[in-house]
């Protein structure tokens, strides 16, 4: 394994993970897997740790520019931090075909609730701490924290669609809150990974050292990025990934 094309991974899905609020996991753990052959739960393992990387590397320039809504970020982070503890725990018992499936489905559904989503120009105007639909987004929020758990992707990919689309948060604001709430979520269930002998040094740490790097430069850059162009490329990877998943769960369920 080169450890510089698991630094350039890690470059990629930092950069793109910070703009787009997910995090960076959605794109790892398939680059991980379909890349360079990496086992499933140790994919999983390395992509918490990038996760955390990339709210790390991104997170203090959107705190720092007052765009992460902190006292919503923290209501619904306590369910994701349950929600990711569970799923860390169960994904010792889950086998790996239906991984990539349950993989698949939660990515397919995150592109499609993103996709009906409100655009920048149709978004509610809400007044000093006014949250809307509250309870059913801290109720998405934990299955957010199982899938963070199951697969290793931060829960950004859910997180951004349940308060743009459900919560009327503006995009912007949702991608920021939700890179600062990835990092804790995925924290919750790495140190499980790290327990059981799946987390890998080897090639997570290139990967969260390069997510580290990447997630800084698209923080930076990201408020020069079109709402518009953010969720139509978010789709489109979204959509990528979670075929490819399909098509893994399914001959993995074959074999």
């Amino acid at each position: 394994m080169i450890p510089l094309a698991l630094l350039g991974l890690g470059l990629g899905a930092g950069f793109v993970g910070s703009i787009v609020g997910i995090g960076g996991g959605v794109f790892i753990v398939p680059g991980l897997l379909l890349l360079f052959g990496v086992p499933v739960r140790q994919a999983v393992a390395a992509s918490l740790l990038g996760v955390v990387a990339t709210s790390a590397g991104s997170a203090a320039v959107y705190l720092g520019e007052g765009r992460v809504d902190l006292p919503l970020a923290l209501r619904l982070e306590v369910m994701a931090v349950a929600g990711a503890v569970g799923g860390g725990l169960a994904a010792a018992l889950i086998p790996p075909h239906v991984l990539y499936l349950l993989f698949s489905s939660a990515v397919l559904y995150a592109a499609v609730v993103l996709l009906r989503g409100r655009t920048a120009g149709g978004e509610v105007a809400r007044g000093p701490g006014e949250v809307r639909h509250l309870g059913l987004g801290m109720g998405a929020s934990a299955g957010a924290g199982v899938a963070s758990g199951l697969l290793g992707i931060g829960g950004g990919f859910a997180k951004v669609p349940i308060m743009h689309a459900l919560m009327d948060i503006p995009l912007d604001v949702a991608a920021a809150t939700s890179t600062f709430m990835v990092g804790l979520t995925a924290s919750a269930s790495a140190w499980i990974y790290w327990v059981r002998g799946d987390l890998v040094l080897a090639y997570a740490a290139p990967v969260a050292l390069g997510v580290l790097v990447g997630s800084s430069v698209g923080a930076r850059v990201s408020d020069r990025v079109p709402d518009r162009w953010v969720r139509y490329v978010l789709v489109a990877v979204l959509l990528y990934v979670a075929g490819e998943m399909t098509w893994r769960a399914l001959g993995g369920a074959a074999r």
